[in-house]
């Protein structure tokens, strides 16, 4: 048991603060693309295996990649926002918004002949 609570003292969540301010950004995010892209690769930075932060990272990638008309930076971005949903998916395998924020970066990189 004792086990168990280090291990879970260990994986504490980030500050719901943070969360906040990564939701408010999306919220914006067509006027604020610059910091938001700065906001979600600092908070990947300091809290790599937060699956609220990593999440909302894969989400926020998948946007840019949705508007990205170049191919080569769509399909970076895409790639990016599935390796950030992957590892989300790896620290909450229940947590619903890792494996949608997946599938959505797939959407995006897929080749046009899956369609």
């Amino acid at each position: 048991m004792l086990h168990g609570l280090l291990v879970l003292s260990l994986v504490a969540a980030a500050d719901p603060e943070l969360y906040k301010k990564l939701d408010d950004c999306y919220a914006r995010r067509d006027a604020a693309e610059k910091e938001c892209d700065a906001q979600a690769s600092d908070a990947v930075k300091a809290n790599a295996e937060d699956y609220g932060v990593l999440w909302r990272a894969s989400r926020w990638k998948f946007w840019l990649s949705d508007g990205a008309t170049d191919s080569r930076l769509k399909k970076q971005l895409g790639k990016e926002g599935w390796e950030l949903g992957d590892r989300a998916t790896k620290a909450n395998p229940s947590g619903p918004e890792a494996s949608t924020s997946r599938r959505s970066a797939w959407a995006t990189t897929r080749p046009r002949w899956a369609y």
